[in-house]
């Protein structure tokens, strides 16, 4: 019997050339662009690990006490390479949102293989021949654009299989090196005209002045929290990362090791010597001495910020040092899914390393977090336009795993792509002529584009020509069938807003619940299409007497104050908890 060729990503190189049976490790392999190459192939898909959900929760559980022990080991490595002695709150903050995404995707990898090979069936794989050095990020920015490709996701797999699957042959195929598009080549990149501004501002300020940078605030609200603050508003930027030279010697460090690490473990630490990002060795040199030259505060009052804790490792450099030495961290929610996700690495990590989390309106006993409001601009107006149209807004996640939380991971967001289909095919045709699918700024591979044209040829596409604003104000109703920020701003700007989608992939924790129940008594939350088409049918003709009737007005005033609170008092209470931070430190 001839063995099962194991295909691992999407590369067609490492396919086999003549007919052979294939088992792709899952439904990343593939692309919906190519699907006349694979249909036509002897091939199966490996069921995906995490569409058992409690599994899927259970590992999220078990990786995040990985992550921390991980994390504490790191700490005592990192410092002793270069010679530093910060705290594992330091690195916690500098590598965390790498570390805690690279263990996941490591873990996922992992157990797909393992899935497959520890049974006694035969299978060959093909491995490029990628050079190491070729494949280390430079930062935590390009590490962000490595982990969608399919190259580095199959260097990963090459890695995983030579370290912990000595059972299979390998056939080895030489290749050209990696060539990785150029966006993702340099970590942050900023328009001149705000550089030149940001460095002439820098000569007002102060070395105690509050630090406000990646803020999401406008020009405006900017102005008056500096104002408020007593200081000169400075409109701050940081200096393109260079491209690192790897150091391979620099590299052959270990990670210690116990009798009792299981398999896994053992080659998580095998890999993530080769793995960490440039700037976090090679480079971590020129992080500490590019903040010195930016004119940013020796001493900062506070800092805060909404984005910039995740992939600017210049900011969380200097934000590390500077928490060191006791200024207090105020992080700003920046989208949806906060305070109601069931389970999330994103929220966990802004809640750790911030010293005050600055929620759009929930909060949680026993944990930092002040319901300040949203930054978002709402109304309280009814924004009714003379509008057929129904605005549909897709959303996406990667076809490969990274960072987890509660909704669709990677091949699940074919389930929620056929929900989206089978919302638009059930719509009776009165409505469906004035559907306009709005489309997620990334496709990430999926297609979204060519699936929906293939079915339904003449559906109006807005592929962001319109800015968001500007899409919402001209529908008629707002559909949404993924728990992010787009409702949370529909129903911010009091637009008449439907939500629907399956809580087996949405999974919410105790407090929402209780909230999305009442949202679904008035008809704004459904947890299945049918409902949400049947509901919609029912107030298609008049709207507005539905959004107007007084129950459905008090739930969503109650959901929004909860989860995305009204924008008029945001600034005077970031204004208020900023100027509260002497008594955090």
């Amino acid at each position: 019997m001839k063995d099962t060729i194991l295909v691992t990503t999407a590369l067609e190189e490492t396919w086999p050339k003549k007919d052979e049976q294939i088992l792709f490790l899952g439904e990343w392999c593939c692309l919906y662009a190519n699907k006349e190459k694979w249909e036509s192939l002897d091939y199966q898909i490996l069921k995906y690990r995490w569409d058992d959900r409690q599994k899927l929760h259970d590992d999220y559980v078990y990786l995040l006490d990985v992550y921390e022990i991980i994390l504490k080991e790191l700490t005592a490595s990192l410092n002793k390479l270069h010679g530093v002695e910060y705290s594992i709150d330091y690195w916690r903050i500098l590598i965390g949102p790498w570390l805690m995404s690279f263990v996941a995707i490591i873990y996922e990898r992992w157990a797909n293989l393992d899935s497959v090979l520890s049974s006694n069936k035969a299978y060959r794989t093909y491995i490029l021949d990628q050079k190491d050095e070729n494949l280390i990020p430079n930062d935590m920015s390009e590490f962000s654009s490595f982990q969608e490709n399919d190259e580095w996701n199959h260097y990963i797999y090459s890695k995983l299989l030579k370290i912990s699957f000595e059972s299979n042959s390998l056939e080895i195929i030489n290749i050209p090196d990696l060539e990785i598009n150029a966006n993702s080549m340099v970590s942050i990149r900023r328009n001149l005209w705000k550089r030149v501004l940001g460095r002439f501002s820098t000569f007002f300020n102060k070395n105690t002045d509050h630090f406000l940078y990646g803020s999401r605030l406008s020009f405006f609200d900017l102005l008056k929290v500096n104002l408020n603050l007593f200081q000169f508003p400075v409109f701050y930027t940081t200096e393109d990362l260079r491209k690192f030279n790897p150091d391979l010697n620099l590299r052959k460090w270990k990670i210690t090791t116990s009798s009792a690490d299981s398999n896994f473990i053992k080659t998580l630490k095998d890999i993530i010597p080769f793995q960490i990002p440039k700037s976090y060795l090679e480079g971590f040199k020129v992080l500490k001495e590019i903040s010195t030259d930016l004119g940013w505060p020796g001493k900062p009052k506070s800092i805060y910020t909404s984005t910039a804790f995740h992939d600017d490792d210049v900011f969380k450099q200097w934000t590390a040092e500077k928490c060191e030495l006791g200024t207090p961290l105020f992080i700003s929610q920046h989208g949806g899914n906060y305070g109601q996700a069931a389970f999330s690495f994103t929220e966990y990590h802004e809640l750790k390393i911030s010293n005050s989390f600055l929620s759009w309106g929930w909060s949680r006993e026993k944990e930092s977090i002040n319901p300040i409001g949203s930054y978002k601009k709402q109304s309280t107006k009814n924004l009714l336009r003379e509008s057929e149209e129904l605005l549909f807004i897709i959303s996406l996640y990667p076809r490969y795993s990274g960072s987890l939380l509660s909704m669709p991971i990677s091949t699940q967001v074919l389930n929620y792509l056929e929900q989206q289909v089978l919302f638009c095919s059930n719509l009776k045709e009165h409505i469906k002529k004035d559907l306009v699918m709005r489309l997620y700024p990334y496709d990430y591979g999926w297609s979204v584009e060519d699936r929906i044209l293939e079915t339904f040829p003449n559906i109006n596409i807005d592929k962001g020509e319109r800015d968001f604003s500007t899409a919402l104000n001209t529908a008629r109703l707002v559909v949404s069938g993924w728990n992010t920020t787009t409702y949370l701003e529909s129903l911010a700007m009091n637009k008449p807003t439907v939500i629907f989608w399956d809580p087996v992939y949405f999974e919410l924790n105790d407090q929402a619940k209780e909230y999305f129940k009442e949202l679904e008594r008035v008809g704004i939350f459904h947890k299945n299409v049918s409902s949400a088409i049947n509901h919609i049918e029912e107030i298609w003709e008049d709207v507005d007497a539905w959004w107007q009737d007084g129950e459905v007005k008090a739930v969503k005033k109650d959901f929004v104050n909860n989860y995305v609170r009204n924008n008029e008092e945001f600034v005077n209470n970031l204004i208020a908890s900023l100027k509260s931070s002497e008594s955090i430190r």
